[in-house]
């Protein structure tokens, strides 16, 4: 059966805008304290590995990133998904949500932030990337 993305996204837009009160990179290890607006969900494969994901904000300054990225101007972060477009790890329970993640996360590569300019680094890699839905409105 195949999902309608649309639906897909309103209803991780309410857990993420409604339901969540801590966001974590990885599975706890910082604390995510910038801007959670949700724009979209992206599919993209580096070689043979496809990943799901939210994308939480766009354009996302620098300083909200883990240290390793401190030197990236601005970026997309994300939370992985399941291949059912479904939250990987997140406690219903705690109100947290872990998985989160920069959407490329390569200091040498300079870019807004957006989705939009992510495919073009994507299309430069040789690696897929496709926006499966993005809200009509803007959030950022």
């Amino acid at each position: 059966m195949a999902i309608n993305m649309e639906d897909q996204f309103l209803k991780l837009q309410d857990i993420v805008l409604n339901q969540i009160n801590k966001f974590y990179f990885g599975v706890g290890n910082m604390q995510y304290l910038g801007p959670v607006k949700p724009t979209s969900i992206i599919s993209f494969s580096i070689g043979i590995v496809r990943m799901n994901a939210l994308v939480l904000a766009e354009g996302v300054p620098g300083f909200y990133l883990p240290p390793s990225l401190a030197s990236i101007f601005f970026e997309a972060v994300i939370v992985h998904l399941d291949e059912n477009f479904e939250f990987k790890q997140w406690g219903a329970k705690e109100k947290e949500l872990y998985q989160l993640n920069a959407l490329i996360g390569d200091p040498d590569y300079s870019y807004d932030g957006t989705v939009d300019k992510a495919k073009e680094y994507f299309d430069k890699n040789n690696a897929v990337f496709k926006v499966m839905y993005r809200s009509e409105i803007q959030t950022n």
